[in-house]
Formats: C-alpha cells, sequence, structure tokens
C-alpha cells in the first residue's frame, strides 16, 4: 500500500521550504497535499491519517511513530553530567521535546562553543507559557538533559556551511538549515537519518 497520493490535513500551511522534511518524516516518496506545520510537528507523539487512493476511494490507514530524536544549539559554559537549558526557542518540531527523547548538543558558536560537543538523554521537559499579549510567539521549552558522551569529532558552523542546496536530502543539509541558516539558538527535531549521521561522531 503506497502511502503517496493523498495526506489528510487540517490546513495546507506547510512552507515550501518544509515539504522536503514533512515527506522524509513520512516516507513518501511524493504527496499531493502536504500535512500541516502542527501535523509535522506531533508526529512522534500522535496518530496521523494518511489516504491511500483505490480509484476514487482514499482508504483511512492510522500509523504512530517511534519518539522522535532533537538536537538544541545553546550556550554551553560547563559541559557536565547534567546540563539545564532554560527557556529555549524551538523551531522543526522542537516544541515536541520530551523526558526519554534523545538530544544532540551543539555548544552555539555564537557564544563561543565549537558545535557537537555531546549526546544526553532529555531528564525533564516543561514548555514555557505563551504571553497573554503578544500574538506572534516562538514556543520555549526548558528541559534538563542527562549528559551520556562526548563527540569524538567536530560537526559545527565550519563543517556545515558549504551544505546550502535545501532539496538535497543530505544530513549535512538538514543540519546546516535548521541551525545556520537563521543563527539563533534553539531545540529542532532530526530525520532519523540525520540521527543516524550524528551517532558517526561518538
Amino acid at each position: 500500500m503506497l502511502l503517496k497520493n493523498c495526506l489528510h490535513a487540517a490546513d495546507d500551511s506547510l512552507t515550501t521550504s518544509a515539504q522536503p522534511f514533512a515527506r522524509q518524516q513520512l516516507g513518501l516518496a511524493q504527496v499531493t497535499r502536504q500535512p500541516s506545520t502542527s501535523t509535522i510537528q506531533t508526529l512522534s507523539r500522535m496518530y496521523f491519517i494518511a489516504w491511500t487512493r483505490s480509484g476514487e476511494t482514499c482508504r483511512s490507514r492510522t500509523a504512530i511513530l517511534d519518539a522522535m530524536v532533537f538536537a538544541i544549539k545553546a550556550e554551553v559554559r560547563d559541559p557536565r553530567k547534567t546540563l539545564e537549558f532554560t527557556a529555549q526557542k524551538t523551531m522543526y518540531g522542537g516544541k515536541n521535546i520530551a523526558e526519554g527523547d534523545t538530544v544532540f548538543i551543539f555548544a552555539s558558536e555564537n557564544e563561543g562553543g565549537r558545535g557537537l560537543i555531546a549526546r544526553g538523554v532529555v531528564s525533564a521537559a516543561e514548555s514555557i507559557a505563551k504571553k497573554a499579549d503578544v500574538v506572534r510567539q516562538t514556543p520555549r521549552v526548558s528541559i534538563t538533559v542527562k549528559y551520556i558522551e562526548a563527540a569524538k569529532r567536530s560537526l559545527g558552523r565550519s563543517e556545515l556551511k558549504r551544505f546550502t542546496d535545501w532539496k538535497d536530502g543530505r544530513p549535512e543539509t538538514e543540519l546546516n538549515f535548521k541551525f545556520y541558516r537563521q543563527a539563533t539558538n534553539k531545540i529542532v527535531s532530526v530525520s532519523d537519518h540525520t540521527a543516524a549521521f550524528l551517532d558517526q561522531f561518538f
């Protein structure tokens, strides 16, 4: 059964730049209707409904996905067994990070860091309440991360800056797009193949 002909979505608001990520997360070669941004952001913890077209009929199918892997780029002054990151901005599904999730830690070059430094596991996560008087706000999350191991090889802005073909599907490109196209520190989700790529640095 090929899940590529049509997808149910509450809206079609997904940006063009995010469409390759959507297809990648859903394991689709192509889709005729993109899922919404909110659908992408909750793939790791909710059911999504897809339709497979057979003639004029679309038959419903539900699937639940494994927990996603995340990465954070932030100021890291003192890598220790437990790391605290308070009120961090989130993008690309990062707001769904939760206890038990794997997280790759990048020490932000904006604050003198050198990129990928460690891998850890989230031991606590708390969403920050939005301000009532602000219309548009980036979701923020505070997390506590149990340090697991240090990276053995370098990976940061200098190694990733040349990967700018946003449609090539490479893990280096995904990381450059999510972390360095906009230089702000943030928590993001990463695809399975990018998580496997990052595992090679440990």
